[in-house]
């Protein structure tokens, strides 16, 4: 996520709600910080994180909508 995004979060609770991020997914111990030299070639992707339906209990479903990014680090 871009920086602005993780300014916005207020807990891992809401992290794993805007961004749908089950527990099995992630233990969410730690996260990265990347900055990119200028000239520097990096391919990404953007865009929403979808919604993740638990269909055994809907209550606990995790919204999604927080924009996202997905790099190639290679």
């Amino acid at each position: 996520m871009r920086k602005a995004e993780f300014d916005k979060l207020t807990s891992k609770r809401d992290w794993r709600r805007r961004f749908a991020v089950w527990k099995k997914w992630n233990e969410n111990g730690e996260y990265v910080t990347y900055a990119v030299t200028p000239g520097q070639l990096l391919k990404v992707w953007e865009g929403r994180a979808g919604t993740q339906i638990n269909r055994e209990a809907p209550e606990y479903s995790l919204e999604g909508g927080a924009v996202q990014i997905v790099l190639d680090p290679s």
